[in-house]
């Protein structure tokens, strides 16, 4: 499943602090893709990625506001990020062994595996100075993935169809400048705006 343009903000007026805590969660989800999106003022989930068979790929989104935890994997769950952007997001990339003590399959050291580069190019995941970061102590190199090959600002992966059983192939184009997203992304992610 693919979410793009979408504006998740965050605010929910009927709750006490206004903020939300659930944006958008998913666990044993075999494959999802978020482009284009735009988390915003919202305090965790933002997505919150939890247990095996979770698989989710992000490129080219903006997390602005984030006062909680911005990209959070936990308890087996895998992502590949590429060409985000972070601005005033706590935890902006994080990694957690933390879960509900009733999932047989989430214990103390089992964390997500997250691929998450932060190095300069197409690929990288910018965090402003106002951003952190929390791992857990794991690596952001997607120890244990089937990485995606890249070429310049193509992006080729293979994928799980559903958990455990076959793969597909596609391929993606990054912007070949992440810092460039935000204005764009502002401008078109939200109701009525893309079209």
């Amino acid at each position: 499943m693919t979410v793009s343009n979408v504006l998740f903000d965050g605010f929910v007026s009927g709750s006490c602090s206004e903020r939300s805590e659930s944006v958008l969660t998913t666990n044993r989800t075999p494959a999802l893709t978020v482009t284009r999106s735009w988390f915003s003022g919202a305090r965790i989930r933002t997505p919150n990625l939890f247990g095996p068979g979770t698989w989710t790929h992000l490129f080219n989104n903006l997390w602005t506001d984030v006062d909680g935890r911005g990209l959070a994997v936990s308890c087996g769950a895998a992502a590949l990020a590429q060409g985000n952007v972070f601005r005033a997001t706590h935890n902006a990339l994080y990694n957690s062994d933390s879960g509900q003590p009733t999932w047989q399959f989430c214990a103390t050291g089992y964390f997500g595996v997250l691929y998450a580069p932060t190095e300069s190019g197409p690929e990288a995941n910018l965090l402003d100075a106002t951003s952190t970061m929390n791992l857990g102590g794991q690596p952001a190199t997607g120890v244990g993935l089937a990485l995606p090959t890249v070429r310049d600002t193509e992006v080729e992966l293979s994928v799980p169809v559903a958990a455990g059983s076959s793969t597909e192939s596609y391929r993606v184009t990054l912007t070949a400048d992440p810092g460039s997203l935000p204005d764009e992304i502002q401008a078109l992610a939200g109701a009525g705006k893309l079209f």
